[in-house]
């Protein structure tokens, strides 16, 4: 493995629990992505129980769209195999909370509404991070925490931004 990785692996495994962008899961199924072995690193850390891996909603719904759009039966069956039976690998509902709190984080970090519904999905279930690669995500790096509206005791730390374009070993 090559320093970029073990880096990487070390890094991810401090947050215990993630929630991770459709570019990582992407990475991760197509083995000729350049990124592919820092996703394959990742989704080990979850199969040896290192980590937990969290696949919000918005996220699911996103790997569908290709296969469904295609009809193919065989990579719906893998995104289906990923987020249902993937070891260490969760797929988070989407909830009423989650949806405030994605409008919540939309409107002070002007991320797009499937970036901030991952970044709630990953503040409400308790995840320490979004890994992405995806540089619309730094935005949340100014914002620490939200307040619900719903409970205005109830404050709710926002993911730390991982990209895996900070461990390429091509850079």
């Amino acid at each position: 493995m090559g320093d970029g990785i073990e880096r990487f692996m070390k890094d991810v495994a401090r947050y215990r629990r993630v929630t991770v962008d459709t570019c990582v899961c992407i990475y991760y199924l197509d083995r000729h992505s350049e990124h592919h072995e820092l996703a394959r690193a990742l989704f080990l850390l979850a199969a040896r129980g290192d980590i937990t891996i969290e696949i919000a909603g918005i996220t699911f719904t996103e790997l569908l769209v290709g296969p469904f759009r295609s009809g193919d039966r065989r990579a719906i069956e893998v995104v289906f195999s990923l987020a249902r039976q993937q070891q260490g690998v969760q797929l988070a509902p989407v909830s009423e909370t989650v949806l405030i709190a994605g409008a919540m984080i939309r409107a002070v970090t002007k991320l797009k509404a499937p970036d901030a519904l991952i970044a709630a999905s990953a503040a409400i279930h308790g995840c320490g991070a979004v890994i992405t690669n995806d540089s619309d995500f730094a935005g949340i790096r100014g914002v620490t925490s939200i307040t619900l509206p719903m409970s205005a005791t109830r404050v709710i730390p926002l993911p730390a931004y991982v990209s895996v374009g900070d461990y390429s070993e091509s850079r």
